[in-house]
């Protein structure tokens, strides 16, 4: 079966619904995915650019955001690149104040086994098994 990536757009005007044209294009390329046409391939970085993109220039709310985060993970035939350190990431925006890409860093460090991080951002200081430095001693 043939791989194609899938860039944010495609899920922005699939989820939104806010183009007569490229709205029914993306559900589509989305439905023929899940009829097994094809598989789409998506990327972590993906993840963080659409919930950037959903907050910031379409207002949507944190709960809306996960729930479309989700949805891209259990879409039939889609093949998330490092999907367990994607799963992590998003558990962790779910259930804390902390911003997705702080997320990101939280799941890679866990991924790595490495619990200590040099930041002068406080939302690190509320993530699971993660300690914020801001010096050295």
């Amino acid at each position: 079966m043939s791989k194609y990536f899938v860039d944010t757009n495609i899920f922005t005007r699939f989820f939104l619904q806010d183009d007569s044209t490229l709205s029914p294009k993306a559900e589509k390329i989305i439905t023929d995915c899940e009829d097994g046409t094809y598989i789409l391939v998506l990327a972590p970085v993906l993840f963080l650019e659409i919930t950037w993109l959903l907050h910031s220039f379409y207002k949507q709310k944190k709960d809306s955001v996960i729930r479309i985060l989700k949805k891209m993970l259990h879409f039939s035939n889609f093949e998330v690149l490092e999907k367990e350190l994607v799963v992590t990431m998003v558990s962790l925006y779910e259930n804390s104040n902390a911003d997705l890409i702080d997320c990101y860093f939280a799941a890679q460090m866990q991924s790595k086994r490495i619990e200590q991080i040099f930041s002068f951002d406080h939302h690190f200081d509320k993530l699971p098994g993660i300690k914020r430095l801001e010096k050295i001693g």
